[in-house]
């Protein structure tokens, strides 16, 4: 009896592929501008996948992210690291889009490092969970452009 799965091709999962393309043009896509030596662009955690982002706009991505500072973020309990999640996330609500692409990128880190730096509360659990939503699918449409 012979083995049949050597001989068919193996296939990846088109969500699987999706995932992998999308971390490594992030990689490539806060390149705009020199960088800040004290920032670096970091892949996001969970990506999206591309398909959930295609449909949006530059403007219902930047009003979301504007939401998410405006509405989730003020919520958090009161410390430096909200205090920079909600400025970092006002930042990459401005930068969206336009000619300071780094600018950008930097605003997703740095609330990105800010969001991790929040307790981990079960009471907070649903806006830190739409924060990180947003910052993911702001990084997955980033890596699009």
């Amino acid at each position: 009896m012979s083995d049949t799965r050597s001989a068919s091709p193996r296939r990846r999962s088109p969500l699987g592929t999706g995932v992998v393309i999308a971390a490594a043009v992030w990689f490539t896509a806060c390149s705009d501008e020199p960088a800040d030596p004290g920032v670096a662009c970091v892949a996001p955690e969970s990506p999206v996948p591309v398909s959930v982002v295609e449909g949006l706009s530059l403007s219902d991505l930047r009003a979301a992210v504007r939401d998410a500072a405006e509405r989730n973020a003020t919520v958090l309990p009161a410390s430096d690291a909200t205090t920079e999640l909600r400025g970092a996330l006002l930042a990459l609500s401005d930068n969206l889009g336009s000619a300071q692409g780094q600018s950008a990128c930097q605003a997703l880190t740095k609330a990105a490092a800010a969001l991790a730096r929040q307790p981990d509360d079960a009471a907070t659990l649903p806006d830190r969970t739409a924060v990180k939503m947003v910052l993911d699918m702001a990084a997955t449409m980033m890596a699009r452009k």
